[in-house]
């Protein structure tokens, strides 16, 4: 593997009116790695971005149903739909992110969330992976080319 020592952000920093904002553009990989390195932590980052199941995802969020107000008038049927929806917005993403998502979920809302809550948490730590993955295949190819 690459020690963190190895990798670093490449982030845009910048003050606005409203504050401190940076921006995460990738990562500079040290000089001094090896094909081998790089392969390996590839293969590690790619595990890393497989999808939890619908079923899983539905029954994790049918938890969550419980420990928040659903919608006032909401019948059984509508509250099936609406979590096998929601399910599959949330495919798309690594499993233990959006494990994280609706933990995090389930302790800062008071009710039934909607799918943007769920991707303000989603989003940045996804995007993160994916530059990670992108920063360590544009240096392998930079060593294999």
């Amino acid at each position: 593997m690459i020690g963190s020592d190895k990798i670093s952000p490449i982030e845009k920093s910048k003050f606005t009116k409203h504050g401190y904002d940076s921006v995460l553009k990738g990562y500079k990989i040290s000089d001094d790695v090896t094909v081998e390195q790089l392969e390996k932590c590839i293969k590690s980052v790619m595990c890393s971005l497989v999808p939890m199941s619908v079923d899983k995802i539905e029954d994790k969020l049918a938890m969550l149903s419980t420990l928040v107000v659903k919608p006032m008038g909401e019948s059984s049927d509508d509250h099936v739909v609406r979590i096998k929806f929601l399910a599959l917005q949330l495919v798309d993403y690594p499993a233990d992110i959006v494990m994280y998502s609706i933990d995090k979920v389930a302790q800062t809302v008071k009710f039934w969330p909607s799918y943007s809550e769920f991707y303000q948490t989603i989003d940045g730590m996804n995007d993160k992976r994916l530059k990670l993955l992108d920063s360590l295949n544009k240096k392998l190819f930079d060593l294999t080319a």
